[in-house]
């Protein structure tokens, strides 16, 4: 071989170089994010160690720069040269099918290469779910779906008027009517059926006989007709167009005008359902889920976990206004804590004091969350025992 052919191989080697080393490091990418996805699951929890030790195992092969030199592809060039690919014609034939028969042109690259491609776009910050806009159509808000039971109207509707849905049996949702028999149905349900090339469900019509279009006739009389309040028999006094009763009850939605509408309570974790103008006072006072501040470190968290968890940890517990003397006879001082209101009792018992919190009752001290306490006095009989600080954490028995 010449030296311009040996200058030529260079420039090729130097190249098949480069793309290895980068798909390398896609490689190398691609497994990292698959096994981080793995550690997401609460059955690998605990086993970082193991996870990196075996995929180190795997990595560690795959060296920075290629093995291979030019003189051992040259070496083993009639070897290479004599390995049948898999896509030549005479292969093809065992493959050939009705399938198949359409080549695949130009494709773009799949094989990652990190420097060709661009960046992903940044995930959007969280945002706190809102309430998207309203539907509307042709100026008229539309209503959610009702049947004429659960409805109370004003005035008794004239029975030549139609205003239930033949198919759903709800009141007519953006009504259409039907050219074979001039009946109407809800959009979405006439369109399914036509749809499903079936026949209209009224006077059995082909499909390809009859159409449909929006009445709006139908539709303002029917938005207009007047209704009470479906919780009228709860308490609530609100009247008016059928139109406004979806807004007006703002069903699954916490915020709403009908307060004796039932719904869920705001907090996601609190699976309790009551009329609105109830879970006002639930969700200020009676929700375990709901905000709360620790008033002596100031942590923040649900009121179930600051009251029950946190407490009993809580390296800032406030001062114990008691005071007791070495000369009195070991019987148990009851007493409540300034915060919280819990009933503790405190004993002398040489050469310590004796503190323990309890249920209600006296005579018997408390097996939930609070621990029992030994804290050290002062030994001069003289001087009155005062507890002005404890750590509830040491020491625990």
């Amino acid at each position: 071989m010449s030296a311009k052919q040996w200058g030529t191989l260079d420039c090729i080697n130097e190249a098949l170089l480069k793309e290895y080393s980068v798909r390398r490091q896609m490689l190398l990418m691609r497994c990292s994010v698959t096994v981080q996805s793995f550690k997401w699951s609460d059955r690998t929890k605990g086993k970082d160690e193991s996870f990196t030790r075996v995929c180190q195992s795997k990595w560690t092969p795959l060296k920075e720069k290629a093995p291979i030199i030019i003189a051992r592809v040259l070496a083993a060039k009639n070897e290479l040269l004599s390995i049948e690919k898999t896509s030549s014609g005479s292969v093809r034939q065992n493959t050939a099918s009705d399938i198949n028969k359409v080549l695949i042109g130009s494709v773009p690259d799949r094989g990652g290469k990190l420097n060709e491609t661009c960046l992903p776009p940044e995930m959007p910050l969280f945002k706190q779910r809102t309430e998207g806009p309203s539907k509307k159509r042709g100026g008229v808000s539309m209503m959610a779906w009702f049947s004429k039971d659960e409805l109370s109207f004003v005035k008794e509707v004239p029975d030549q008027i139609e205003i239930e849905c033949p198919v759903c049996l709800h009141i007519l949702k953006d009504p259409h009517q039907v050219s074979c028999c001039g009946r109407n149905f809800c959009k979405s349900c006439i369109e399914r059926i036509k749809a499903s090339n079936g026949s209209c469900p009224t006077c059995m019509c082909k499909e390809e006989r009859y159409q449909s279009f929006e009445d709006k006739n139908i539709g303002r009389i029917i938005n207009g007709l007047q209704v009470y309040c479906t919780n009228m028999m709860e308490g609530c006094q609100w009247k008016g167009d059928l139109k406004n009763i979806s807004t007006h009850l703002s069903k699954e939605i916490r915020e709403g005008e009908c307060q004796f509408e039932e719904v869920k309570c705001r907090y996601d974790d609190c699976q309790i359902r009551d009329q609105r103008l109830h879970l006002n006072i639930h969700e200020k006072e009676g929700c375990d889920q709901r905000p709360d501040i620790c008033e002596h470190c100031y942590v923040r968290g649900t009121y179930f976990f600051i009251t029950f968890l946190h407490m009993e940890f809580c390296s800032k517990y406030p001062l114990l206004p008691i005071t007791l003397y070495r000369t009195s006879d070991p019987v148990p001082v009851h007493f409540y804590t300034e915060i919280g209101g819990h009933h503790m009792s405190a004993t002398i018992l040489q050469p310590r004091l004796y503190l323990a919190f309890h249920h209600g009752k006296f005579d018997k001290v408390a097996a939930f969350s609070q621990p029992k306490i030994l804290v050290k006095y002062d030994s001069d009989d003289a001087q009155p025992v005062q507890i002005k600080s404890y750590r509830k954490r040491v020491p625990i028995i």
